[in-house]
């Protein structure tokens, strides 16, 4: 009862955080500094994605800068728009609140649509409007990348991903595929590829020994067991995987090395 023998009103939540979406209008995209957060191509659908966009960028800014139209087709203006719109996406993390899914899609949406608007308002600055394809030929197409590439826990897991399997990207990226445009340099790199996972006692969680210092997104939400002699069966899994290598003694640091194994 308030006083004065009123009825005092219930508590209310109150309003969600809000952020001004930091939007970047230059095309294309030119800034890559959290390149060190692109996975191995070969290990990782997104990545293979990621890297395809950003050839297909800088493909685009060569086109400009030697005035070769013809080199300018669907393909590279497809992965361009999405290359910025991935960018300004990822301009947001840190900033905004945690999306919910629905969130996450109609906001994404919004800068697909906005990188279209740079790719074209690019073109027509230099009298080429005729090279932009339609909407509909490049949003569907960056919708299923967006979705591909949604980074945990600064994006949201879309609620019905649009459909881009890894069996058809060598089809979808053409001849940006980083399997084929930069295959010598992955087949060096594949050979000796490796992660580190180290485990964090303060945590008990397993984070990417390049996360231990602070980065901290990529930490694996739900304790792992740990291995040990109290966990032998979980010692002899590991023992017979041969990717896998650990310390020699048991007072060392905790530190677990997956190793990509080739033929």
């Amino acid at each position: 009862m308030a006083p004065g023998g009123g009825t005092s009103a219930a508590p209310t939540a109150g309003p969600r955080p809000t952020y001004t979406p930091v939007l970047a209008d230059h095309f294309p995209r030119t800034e890559y500094a959290r390149l060190r957060f692109y996975a191995h191509p070969v290990a990782s659908p997104s990545a293979r994605v990621l890297w395809a966009a950003r050839d297909a960028s800088k493909a685009w800014a060569r086109a400009v800068a030697a005035q070769c139209w013809d080199a300018m087709d669907e393909l590279m203006v497809r992965l361009a728009v999405f290359d910025k719109a991935y960018e300004l996406n990822q301009a947001q993390w840190g900033h905004r609140p945690c999306p919910t899914a629905a969130e996450w899609q109609r906001e994404t949406d919004g800068y697909i649509a906005v990188a279209y608007l740079c790719a074209g308002r690019a073109l027509h600055a230099v009298g080429q409007d005729k090279r932009m394809p339609s909407l509909g030929l490049v949003s569907p197409f960056c919708r299923a990348a967006m979705d591909l590439c949604a980074a945990p826990l600064v994006d949201a897991e879309p609620l019905v991903p649009a459909p881009m399997e890894e069996d058809s990207l060598g089809e979808v990226l053409g001849e940006y595929d980083p399997l084929l445009r930069h295959k010598a340099e992955l087949d060096v790199s594949e050979a000796a590829y490796a992660e580190t996972f180290t485990l964090d006692p303060a945590t008990g969680y397993w984070v990417l020994d390049h996360d231990a210092a602070g980065h901290g997104r990529n930490s694996c939400p739900t304790p792992v067991t740990q291995v040990g002699h109290d966990h032998p069966e979980t010692r002899d899994h590991i023992d017979d995987d041969p990717r896998v290598t650990t310390p020699a003694s048991d007072t060392a640091p905790t530190v677990v090395e997956l190793h990509t194994v080739t033929a």
